[in-house]
């Protein structure tokens, strides 16, 4: 669990968001990872996981999120998976076949069963969605324009698949969208190729 109780906050990086950018940011206005212990809890120093859950009186928190838009983001799990494949069209989609049947995507796109989060911070639009939260918008980090610089560095610089349109069968970008169309709503992606 990531949280700050000085901004009242928690926070989930789901993976391949962007949750190493998102560390660093986050972790300039207090939030650390919560570990329970046997006799409480204590708080270590934030780092990129992506396992989450609730607490007790979560609700008076502030629900943030690290997103992505589901195509790009099934590819860049795909490439992180499969290092020492070629990557190509047909490896891609034995791939999603094998770990994504319909239940699974379901929940790889909109795992949030408990709560929807009160803000995304989307990979596409960083300084945007960092902006809608008020104590990262009147901070020094932004007043500064660090904030838009650190928005505008890529950590995790893979290489690009050539022609990523080409990965998507018409059957797998309606699965996508039929599994994700809440997902799709809230955040206003879409196809992006």
């Amino acid at each position: 669990m990531i949280i700050s109780e000085e901004n009242k906050s928690f926070l989930w990086l789901q993976s391949r968001t962007g949750s190493n950018h998102a560390v660093q940011i986050f972790s300039k206005f207090g939030f650390k990872t919560r570990k329970t212990t046997e006799n409480g809890y204590i708080f270590l120093e934030l780092k990129p996981v992506h396992n989450m859950s609730y607490f007790s009186g979560h609700e008076k928190y502030t629900f943030i999120c690290t997103a992505r838009n589901p195509f790009t983001r099934l590819l860049s799990s795909y490439k992180f998976n499969n290092k020492t494949v070629d990557w190509n069209p047909k490896n891609f989609q034995d791939f999603f076949y094998h770990r994504f049947k319909l239940q699974s995507l379901g929940k790889f796109i909109y795992p949030f069963m408990n709560r929807t989060p009160d803000y995304f911070i989307r990979l596409e639009n960083l300084y945007e969605d960092y902006q809608k939260l008020d104590f990262i918008k009147n901070s020094e980090l932004n007043e500064s324009g660090d904030l838009s610089i650190l928005c505008k560095r890529k950590i995790n610089d893979t290489e690009d698949l050539k022609n990523p349109e080409g990965y998507f069968t018409n059957e797998i970008i309606e699965m996508v969208y039929e599994e994700g169309a809440k997902f799709f709503d809230l955040t206003g992606y879409n196809y992006p190729f």
